[in-house]
């Protein structure tokens, strides 16, 4: 079996809401991290096999594969494919993951993984209040109403799957707030793309 490296790395800073980051669209907020880190490794744009993209809210400016839709806005070639991840709160580590299983599958080379996520056009729960005012919810919970729930331990009233779901959505804004400009490795960041917190893209 063949080894995977991480030949580079490089993120925006996070932004907070409605901060300079938000007038961003986020297929390009994800361009733009894939061409500094063409730029920075000297990877040749037709040498990336895949170019695979984390994103939780797959709804507005996030849906239609937003991973292809990176792809072909950055230096990359037209012909380098993109694809998309869903894995709620783990969906980059996920992309990393595959990118990583591919390279060392022997099937692909070199891959492009990350993610996106921009919270100010495209606010967590989008989807959920999407399915809900169209009538495509079928009564369940949506994860404000869950997570209150929870916090009040009145989550016996709940399904066990938006239990569960609660947890993974109270975890979720546990860890990016911990990780918010904390161990990064330095040097990552895009210098001119300074603000603080709530969205980012990164790619490895």
């Amino acid at each position: 079996m063949a080894d995977a490296y991480i030949v580079g790395a490089v993120r925006t800073a996070t932004g907070k809401k409605k901060g300079r980051l938000s007038n961003l669209h986020p297929v390009d907020m994800g361009a733009i991290v894939v061409d500094e880190l063409l730029d920075r490794t000297g990877i040749p744009n037709d040498a990336v096999d895949d170019v695979i993209f984390g994103v939780v809210m797959q709804i507005g400016s996030q849906a239609s594969n937003l991973g292809r839709n990176v792809s072909m806005s950055s230096k990359l070639d037209l012909a380098v494919p993109g694809t998309t991840v869903d894995r709620q709160c783990g969906s980059s580590l996920q992309a990393i993951q595959f990118g990583a299983q591919a390279v060392m599958s022997g099937t692909q080379d070199v891959i492009i993984s990350g993610g996106v996520e921009a919270m100010s056009t495209v606010e967590i729960g989008s989807n959920i209040r999407d399915g809900l005012a169209n009538g495509r919810a079928n009564g369940r919970a949506n994860m404000a109403e869950a997570r209150e729930a929870v916090a009040a331990g009145e989550e016996h009233r709940l399904a066990k799957s938006v239990q569960l779901q609660a947890a993974g959505s109270f975890f979720c804004t546990t860890a990016s707030t911990n990780q918010n400009g904390a161990g990064f490795k330095a040097g990552t960041v895009i210098p001119g793309l300074n603000d603080d917190f709530v969205q980012s893209s990164s790619v490895i």
